[in-house]
């Protein structure tokens, strides 16, 4: 019986090939990573209107801070924008957004792109109208 059966380690295609699979699997969660979120951050943009309950500066490390509103809805549905400057969007200003809402008072806001979890994304804040 020797001889008989041969491991897929004693050929050594199977290393290389799952080798070959897992840095594909990290270049595509990279290029995932630098292209989508700031595409995603200016896609499906949206108006909310919505009170401003605090504001608050994420840290995160080298990655940079994040500008955070807190907000409700009139349903008193809670939701978390950040406030990024985008080169996709061409918009650059976002402290003088940041600094410009007021906690307490009612905004009609200009948002894109989705909340994950996971990767701790929010919507963009693009533009905001004080509502009187």
């Amino acid at each position: 019986m020797t001889g008989q059966y041969k491991s897929k380690n004693e050929n050594g295609n199977f290393g290389c090939v799952t080798t070959l699979i897992m840095i594909v699997i990290i270049i595509a969660a990279i290029i995932v990573g630098l292209v989508y979120r700031p595409i995603n951050r200016v896609v499906d943009i949206e108006y909310v209107t919505v009170t401003v309950t605090d504001k608050g500066v994420k840290r995160a490390g080298k990655s940079g801070d994040k500008y955070l509103i807190y907000t409700k809805d009139d349903n008193n549905k809670a939701e978390v924008f950040e406030i990024t400057d985008s080169l996709v969007a061409m918009q650059f200003n976002s402290s003088d957004i940041y600094a410009g809402l007021e906690i307490g008072k009612k905004y009609r806001l200009k948002v894109g792109g989705s909340r994950n979890q996971l990767l701790s994304w929010y919507p963009n804040i693009y533009g905001y109208e004080l509502i009187e």
